[in-house]
């Protein structure tokens, strides 16, 4: 994050992009007169059977927020959706209320402690007062004693978590099983009944794809797309003529010696000479070069337009540079010439049309969009979907004729096991099926010819050697398997990795302990929020 923020433009964009994650905070529980309007809720909500205020709330928020940009860094924007703050908060609230009546305190000395240690904050490996105050002021838009408050709530959250999973524990034979049912491996003979088998049989009538149309029609929403015009700024481009003298190289190699450095077995440090990564040094300047570049332009452009869409073009000619289009595409899909990219996608999706971008950092270079036309998302007529409506009749169809086979092939196979004493293998031979033999494979393993499936592994170790199993459903179609043997785990290697293992599993545990102790907190609260009821009414 710091990388980020060497730059004025850069400094600019994350206040903006923050203003943009704060103002909707303040006007959905902020102290503004819109929340003490008649008929509108007068609390954020309830935990506990307390109310809850709409500053307590926005505290708690903000807290979240801050604590996600410190995970993240610059890829909070990109994540911030996923995270769902608002839920977090609320779950902080429950936290320290629970916190608080366990008597769990943080001194002065531990928060200061806590953030001296903090790399953003750092300089040189020491905390830096500068750096810290830049940051609180630019990307965390608070004041310090609210931020060491915010530390405070954590470190109380992080106690309370410890108190809680101290309570787990793993015993001799806990460590055993669970190390038996990772390591033990099975071996089995199979056989699969694939839907392709029996697509060649399907021809779906014109009154079975409208059946299918009407029942499943939200299936075939095509989604919003997007046409945009694009500046482009390709890493690649500017790479043709940049080079990295000796003098460059050497600095970097003896900034960076740690990089070039390791232990052998003897745990002596051995460094690689500079003649050996020269290089790949290079070739990492090269890129550093490149990347300054062409942020340099792309902001540079970016200030011109100054998000004046009638600049756009203008200011375009004016640097010689040619706009690109690319086309109407969807939400999923990779752009042509720009790539998969979350960021553009959820710029592009989020512009009004005629809008224009700050710039957008993507792996290829960086971008300037304008949302040139849009189409809202719809549910298209049969006429238009049919050729997809057909193959969704085919492939259902086709899995059900597979199920069909495969419990026909089931009943015989079992039928020659039971009455004329036959092996599996010989049983399924005798109907022409290709019987499969699968390598040794843990519960957790992938399974060649068949892929990840935890219900194949399920079937496989809940048979003794020579049974069969019930006829199964993987995503690849219908099995049915007979086991072979399971190999045990070695003794030995048990001894050797029963430390390292039990951290493991003990650390799972109390997690899964952990998250069910929260659910339960959780129920507890009751939590009653009046935040949707904001979002939902109309503010006049």
């Amino acid at each position: 994050m710091l990388k980020f923020l060497r730059k004025r433009e850069n400094v600019k964009k994350i206040m903006w992009v923050l203003a943009l994650l704060i103002i909707p905070a303040f006007v959905l529980w902020g102290s503004g007169s819109s929340v003490r309007q008649k008929g509108l809720p007068k609390y954020a909500g309830e935990i506990f059977g307390r109310k809850v205020s709409f500053s307590q709330y926005e505290a708690s928020y903000l807290a979240c927020r801050n604590q996600a940009i410190l995970i993240h860094g610059d890829n909070f924007n990109q994540v911030a959706k996923a995270l769902n703050l608002e839920e977090t908060a609320w779950d902080r609230l429950i936290l320290l209320y629970h916190a608080k009546k366990e008597k769990i305190k943080v001194s002065d000395r531990e928060v200061i402690d806590f953030i001296g240690k903090m790399p953003s904050f750092q300089k040189d490996g020491r905390f830096s007062r500068d750096r810290y105050n830049l940051l609180l002021d630019y990307v965390f838009r608070t004041n310090s004693r609210d931020f060491e408050e915010q530390i405070r709530g954590t470190l109380k959250i992080n106690k309370l978590r410890e108190t809680v999973i101290n309570e787990v524990s793993l015993s001799e034979e806990e460590i055993k099983e669970e190390y038996r049912k990772e390591n033990e491996k099975a071996r089995v003979f199979y056989i699969l009944i694939e839907p392709q088998q029996f697509t060649e049989e399907v021809h779906p009538s014109y009154e079975e794809k409208k059946e299918h149309y009407q029942s499943h029609k939200d299936e075939f929403k095509k989604p919003d797309q997007v046409n945009l015009q694009y500046l482009a700024f390709y890493l690649e481009e500017a790479l043709s003529g940049i080079e990295a003298t000796e003098e460059e190289i050497g600095s970097y190699y003896q900034e960076h010696i740690e990089d070039f450095t390791r232990k052998d077995k003897k745990d002596k440090e051995i460094t690689t000479p500079l003649e050996e990564v020269k290089a790949q040094i290079k070739g990492v300047l090269r890129q550093e070069k490149a990347y300054a570049l062409q942020e340099d332009k792309a902001w540079q452009i970016a200030d011109e337009i100054a998000n004046n869409s009638a600049l756009f073009k203008e200011t375009a000619e004016k640097n010689q540079l040619s706009i690109k289009e690319t086309g109407f595409f969807g939400p999923q899909d990779v752009i042509p010439e720009v790539g998969l990219s979350y960021e553009l996608l959820n710029a592009a999706f989020s512009m009004k049309v005629g809008e224009v971008s700050d710039v957008i950092e993507t792996p290829q270079g960086f971008f300037i969009i304008k949302l040139k036309e849009k189409k809202e998302s719809y549910i298209p007529a049969l006429e238009e979907a049919e050729k997809e409506v057909e193959q969704a009749v085919i492939k259902e169809k086709s899995r059900q004729l597979a199920k069909d086979k495969a419990e026909e092939y089931f009943k015989q196979i079992k039928k020659s096991m039971q009455e004329e004493k036959m092996s599996f293998s010989k049983a399924a031979e005798n109907l022409s099926l290709a019987v499969e033999e699968t390598e040794r494979f843990a519960r957790i393993d992938y399974i060649p010819g068949i892929g990840d499936s935890a219900e194949f592994a399920q079937a496989a170790f809940g048979l003794k050697p020579g049974e069969i199993s019930g006829l199964f459903s993987i995503s690849k179609g219908y099995c049915v398997l007979s086991l072979i043997d399971i190999a045990p785990f070695e003794e030995e290697t048990f001894t050797r990795e029963k430390e390292t293992f039990s951290q493991r599993i003990l650390l799972r545990k109390q997690m899964v302990f952990l998250n069910n102790w929260l659910e339960d907190l959780k129920r507890q609260a009751n939590l009653l929020s009046n935040l949707g009821e904001l979002k939902n009414r109309s503010l006049p």
